[in-house]
């Protein structure tokens, strides 16, 4: 069980990021895995890869990757996301390389 409203607005922030950072012509995908004790949902965007050293701080809030503040956003969404994720047990997680950046979330039964 879990709050739906709020799991929509993960959803909704996580497909927004990928949309946002993804070049023009690039590739979004989005996967949901059933699991033996809950599920995972990942969202995955080509484009520009994060530093591992920034993705530590993605999920501050008002953190944004391009330092100079010029950027798209206003960088809470990921703190959002966290929060909420964590509020249900759960988990977000992000790897970046080769062009590629993914989000996982893991929401357990």
């Amino acid at each position: 069980t879990a709050n739906e409203e709020m799991l929509k607005q993960v959803w909704i922030n996580l497909f927004d990021n990928a949309v946002k950072f993804s070049p023009s012509g690039g590739e979004i995908s989005v996967g949901i895995e059933k699991l033996s004790n809950g599920i995972k949902v990942v969202f995955s965007n080509t484009g520009e890869d994060i530093p591992p050293e920034k993705q530590a701080k993605l999920f501050r809030k008002f953190y944004q990757t391009d330092e100079s503040h010029s950027g798209k956003g206003n960088g809470i969404g990921l703190a959002i996301v966290k929060k909420i994720v964590e509020l249900h047990d759960g988990s977000v997680t992000v790897v970046s390389e080769n062009e590629r950046v993914e989000f996982s979330v893991f929401i357990p039964n």
